[in-house]
């Protein structure tokens, strides 16, 4: 079967708006074509993420055949005694009425919960989608009765058009457990929504923003306890690092009357100019981001100079959009010969166009089709991936295996990934060959993707 389609036939197909064959169990399988940290969440764990938050349990309310969210629960770090599984059984998914034996689990588990826990976030799942369950109402119940903050997600990712993204719900239910406290008059923060804690690595946007006179820059995850959080309130600006957070931010929006700025994560020293530019303008302040600005931009002409004679391929396994990715490497010199998509529908049509214009012959291949298997044996060759499914760089020995995609809205990240780029494409291509030195290049990218 010939899965092999360029880009202008996908912006066509779209368009035209001719189906694209997808699998029904295409979420499952990504996890096992993507796996670890990077397994098609975005790098995040929609049933244990939520824990960063101080103070915090999540419940999932599920029937023991969805295999899918009961195995969420045993992923990740932050799952150790806060994440709670309530198994509904044959005649409850049937009735739909369990709500009591939500309040019995919560009674349990605030009992045996080793620290004192002020905020539940309740996870549905598709049973939860079909019977249209009243969430918000048991929710009520809860937070009145237990004197907690009570939020909920569902996810029903075998349900055609319901609900939407695992992120969108997770951050929805997160940003939702804050409420209004008093205003400290000399306090001038930003939030950062979409990104739940600081990066590890040392970043220029809080430096920057401090050296215009802003006091704070926040993270949900980096308090200490639910009320701290609180203090996100009364900044003055919300800036979303990730689409699936813009729904929070408007609801803060009403709720609060925090505006907002949606910026990108990208690896494009004049995007993240340009985000500094629209920062100093609607907050009327001077952000001087000359010397960072100027760096960046030297690393990537010498990441280009070596680029121009290399082909590359993007894939899913990129922690943010597989189309942004895409237009970076390109910007960055490469020559792309491959697109591994999840999925595209007309929203992606800007970016879709946007690389057609630069890179007019870069072939589609959909992770979700079934034919899609036979690139195992029949391995595509270029020289660099990005977030290539590894399944399909297995009969490709000579295919460097270059970080995964970690970008922020800052110069320090991409700062890291050039130097760390550079370091990799100094050597001759050639000499990248299946053996241990090639083994420990890998290694270098798979401590460097740990680091950030």
């Amino acid at each position: 079967m010939d899965i092999t389609i360029n880009i202008h036939q996908l912006i066509s197909m779209i368009e035209k708006k001719i189906p694209i064959p997808q699998r029904i169990n295409a979420n499952l399988e990504l996890k096992v074509l993507c796996p670890g940290p990077d397994d098609g969440d975005g790098g995040d764990i929609p049933t244990t993420t939520p824990l960063k938050i101080p103070e915090t349990a999540t419940l999932i309310i599920s029937p023991l055949g969805c295999s899918l969210h009961l195995s969420e629960t045993g992923r990740g770090i932050y799952n150790s005694g806060r994440a709670w599984i309530l198994n509904l059984s044959e005649s409850e998914v049937i009735s739909g009425d369990y709500s009591a034996k939500i309040h019995l689990a919560t009674e349990e588990i605030l009992a045996k919960t080793p620290i004192k826990l002020q905020g539940l976030i309740l996870c549905g799942t598709c049973i939860d989608a079909l019977l249209n369950t009243d969430y918000d109402s048991i929710c009520t119940q809860l937070a009145k009765r237990f004197h907690l903050r009570v939020t909920y997600q569902i996810m029903g990712p075998i349900i055609k058009g319901t609900p939407r993204n695992g992120q969108y719900h997770m951050y929805t239910a997160i940003y939702g457990l804050l409420k209004s406290t008093k205003r400290n008059p000399g306090q001038r923060s930003i939030n950062i929504l979409g990104k739940l804690n600081s990066p590890k690595t040392e970043s220029d946007l809080p430096l920057l923003l401090k050296q215009a006179g802003i006091t704070d820059l926040f993270y949900m995850g980096d308090f200490s306890s639910l009320d701290e959080c609180d203090k996100m309130t009364n900044s003055i600006l919300n800036i979303v690092v990730n689409e699936k957070a813009i729904t929070s931010a408007k609801n803060m929006e009403k709720k609060f009357g925090i505006p907002y700025l949606y910026f990108s994560p990208t690896y494009n020293a004049d995007k993240i100019h340009n985000y500094y530019t629209q920062l100093s303008a609607l907050l009327k302040i001077r952000i001087n981001d000359d010397i960072f600005f100027h760096h960046s931009k030297e690393l990537s002409r010498k990441i280009q100079k070596h680029a121009r004679s290399l082909t590359c391929a993007v894939g899913e396994r990129n922690i943010f959009s597989t189309l942004d990715a895409a237009l970076d490497v390109l910007n960055l010199g490469y020559q792309l010969k491959a697109i591994f998509l999840r999925k595209a529908g007309p929203s992606d049509l800007p970016l879709l166009k946007e690389i057609a214009q630069k890179s007019p012959d870069t072939l589609i291949y959909f992770d979700t089709h079934p034919a899609l298997w036979n690139l195992i044996n029949s391995p595509v060759n270029f020289d660099v991936s990005f977030g290539v499914p590894l399944l399909y760089l297995k009969g490709s020995p000579k295919t460097l295996d270059a970080p995964i995609h970690f970008p922020y809205i800052d110069y320090s990240s991409l700062d890291v990934l050039l130097s760390q780029m550079e370091q990799l494409l100094s050597p001759p291509i050639h000499q990248h060959t299946a053996t241990t030195n090639l083994v420990s290049l890998k290694r270098q990218w798979n401590t460097y993707e740990r680091s950030i």
